[in-house]
């Protein structure tokens, strides 16, 4: 009866040890996997930054608000147009252009 209780014991103590080995390997795993994400997330970046570097805050949200305002809009003459951005352009504050490329 003794040696019974004995071989419990020393198969709970190797399942518990077990399952410490296995939470460990989970975390490794996902800490790698977080490493190897963020690692291509700034190689793209350096990428897109060498390969572009003439890239300018007015290409990440100005050009896309003018998209968006002027979708579907006819313009007859090129010169419709250039009035139509302008009037786009001034609508947007100052501090808008001015808080875009103080963050970049």
């Amino acid at each position: 009866m003794y040696l019974i209780a004995a071989a419990v014991k020393v198969v709970g103590l190797v399942l518990v040890a077990l399952a410490v080995v296995v939470v460990v390997v989970v975390v490794v795993v996902v800490v790698v996997v977080v490493v190897v994400v963020v690692v291509v997330v700034v190689v793209v970046v350096v990428v897109v930054i060498l390969k572009y570097p003439d890239l300018a805050p007015c290409d990440f949200w100005l050009f896309l608000i003018l998209k968006d305002r002027l979708a579907g809009g006819k313009f007859d003459r090129i010169q419709d147009l250039a009035k139509a951005v302008n009037s786009e352009l001034r609508i947007i504050p100052e501090e808008d252009y001015q808080s875009k490329f103080r963050k970049w």
